[in-house]
């Protein structure tokens, strides 16, 4: 457990100053602000994607949804078509 405690935290210290590098915050004192701006338009970008995601995510969902509802129909046409011919004999 000792072994995993410090592979945890080692592991929680490599994503802590990834982020303050991709932040800007620690490691490049001179590019900070410019580093900061590219953060904020990852953030930006990457919310942006998962508002794609979430409308296709959607859209998706409706077309199943009407793939379904043609199925459903072509069997009630069926039926009736059976039901007609039925009628006739």
């Amino acid at each position: 457990t000792l072994q995993r405690n410090g592979q945890a935290k080692s592991e929680a210290q490599a994503k802590i100053s990834k982020l303050e590098k991709d932040t800007g915050t620690r490691s490049y004192p001179r590019n900070g602000r410019r580093n900061h701006r590219n953060a904020q338009e990852r953030n930006k970008d990457l919310k942006i994607y998962k508002e794609i995601q979430k409308a296709s995510l959607e859209a998706q969902s409706k077309i199943s949804n009407l793939e379904d509802g043609i199925l459903e129909l072509e069997a009630i046409r069926a039926m009736d078509q059976e039901i007609i011919e039925t009628l006739k004999d």
